[in-house]
């Protein structure tokens, strides 16, 4: 025999409109799931950034940087953020041809992707990326 406790009365009543609530997504969910903030992204831009230079290292036999880099003294996994004019102006031709096929995205780039939100910066990079790929 169920009780008032197992949803029949005022108590009841109670009970069914906190489950709902329990079942309701929280604010910082969209329709697809969680939102990603953008803090969670920026932390996700880190590893992403460290992920792409040890891969590009593998790919491109250490060579990340031109002599003009290496005279610098430009650490080769600071090409990976940052404005793609500095980066290719110290990158070595095997980078830019690993960028070219891999890609190279910005912070700015980065958090637009993950997010689904605008980012301002994120139009200027991509038109700079392009600019300086031109030059090749």
């Amino acid at each position: 025999m169920r009780g008032p406790a197992a949803g029949a009365g005022a108590g009841g009543a109670a009970r069914g409109a906190h489950d709902q609530a329990d079942t309701a997504p929280p604010d910082d969910q969209g329709e697809d799931g969680p939102r990603i903030t953008r803090r969670q992204a920026r932390e996700m831009y880190d590893e992403y950034v460290y992920l792409q230079f040890l891969k590009a290292e593998e790919d491109c036999n250490g060579y990340l940087l031109n002599k003009k880099g290496q005279a610098a003294g430009w650490s080769a996994q600071s090409l990976f953020r940052g404005p793609a004019r500095i980066a290719y102006a110290n990158a070595s031709d095997e980078l830019k041809e690993w960028w070219a096929t891999h890609g190279r995205l910005t912070q700015a780039e980065f958090i637009e992707k993950a997010t689904g939100q605008p980012q301002r910066w994120a139009t200027a990079a991509r038109f700079n990326e392009s600019k300086e790929q031109q030059k090749r």
